[in-house]
């Protein structure tokens, strides 16, 4: 059988396995390469500083449900996002009746912007400012390079982020690690977003509320040489320690669980694949007398099946028998040509790795 390639995947079919606890509030990226573990006392440390630009660069240092003295010396708690220092309020500046002007206030914001550098530096101890020294350089460049090039729909503002200038999705640090701010964006600063919209700014105050400015902010100040002796930071040890907050061990581990559980779930949806698909057709007593398309219609759903579980045997190197069965029962003549035609680009797109990899043989 001759099939032009056409180099697709088959995305919707993830949507027929269940999430397992790899996939959480942020997700991993798949580890890279020849992972090397830098030592415990260096991870932990990254883990601080992670969580420590969250509270203290992402924040203002004070935020909605915190308490301040007033005038009179009384504690008393916040509870108007515009009685604190978020970004946006502090440029625009916030009358006495709580109603938004338009100062732009640049000198406003610079001080803001330093005074939470400095409460960010002073949080961390030693050796904390050794491995940021020899970090800083690539946390700017993963941040820039992170940035999204359009507006993100799906992170709608919310709660005390209901007047934010737009969509809100921002950049992550420490996200399991966090617990009080793990299921919530309120007290984020919205101004530190990662995608491009900034509605109502003008275009020569963008950078000003960019997170590689406020990093480039700690590294003026914090004024250290990289530390030979800090192991290299690489992706895999910025996606575990800084993104997610936890150790690329841990990573490592959920891995090595997650293609476990998927071998599981694989050899699950094979056996019912070709319990309700193949062996219709191998089988002529089991065939009914059926219109063609009524029968396509009662058997695709275990054709998409036999599909998925295709595409996740090629993902975990595996050799897909059942399709190679499948392909074989199509050449000779057992398998309706709808399932081709119907499926034609989903097919075509595992045709080229499985010849890379040798397993269609005289097919």
């Amino acid at each position: 059988m001759k099939v032009k390639i056409k180099r697709k995947l088959l995305n919707e079919s993830d949507k027929a396995f269940p999430v397992t606890s790899r996939y959480k509030q942020v997700q991993a990226r798949p580890l890279t390469g020849d992972v090397k573990h830098a030592p415990e006392n260096i991870q932990v440390s990254r883990i601080e500083i992670a969580m420590n630009i969250d509270r203290f660069l992402q924040r203002p240092f004070l935020t909605v449900g915190e308490e301040i003295l007033n005038d009179e010396g009384e504690e008393v708690k916040i509870t108007n996002a515009k009685d604190t220092n978020l970004l946006y309020y502090v440029y625009k500046g916030v009358d006495d009746n709580k109603q938004l002007m338009n100062k732009f206030d640049v000198a406003a914001v610079n001080r803001e912007l330093n005074e939470r550098v400095g409460h960010f530096l002073d949080s961390l101890d030693v050796l904390d400012k050794k491995v940021l020294a020899s970090d800083i350089d690539y946390i700017i460049t993963n941040v820039m390079s992170d940035r999204g090039s359009e507006p993100d729909s799906t992170h709608v503002s919310s709660y005390m982020l209901r007047n934010a200038p737009g969509e809100f999705d921002d950049f992550v640090f420490g996200a399991r690690r966090r617990s009080v701010y793990q299921d919530t964006r309120a007290g984020k600063d919205f101004m530190l977003k990662r995608t491009p919209e900034l509605k109502n700014i003008p275009p020569e105050h963008h950078f000003l509320f960019s997170m590689e400015n406020l990093m480039g902010r700690v590294k003026q100040a914090l004024n250290m040489k990289p530390d030979p002796d800090i192991p290299q930071l690489d992706a895999n040890s910025y996606d575990a320690n800084y993104r997610l907050g936890v150790k690329t061990e841990d990573i490592e581990r959920e891995e090595k669980t997650y293609d476990k559980e998927m071998k599981q779930q694989i050899d699950a949806y094979t056996k019912t694949a070709k319990a309700f698909f193949l062996s219709y057709f191998k089988n002529p007593s089991m065939q009914q007398d059926v219109d063609p398309q009524k029968e396509f219609e009662l058997l695709a759903p275990w054709f998409e099946i036999l599909l998925v579980t295709t595409k996740k045997k090629l993902e975990t190197n595996q050799v897909p028998t059942e399709f190679l069965e499948f392909l074989q029962m199509y050449q000779q003549d057992k398998i309706p040509a709808i399932y081709i035609d119907e499926y034609e680009e989903v097919i075509d797109s595992y045709i080229e790795p499985m010849q890379e990899r040798g397993y269609l043989g005289d097919l």
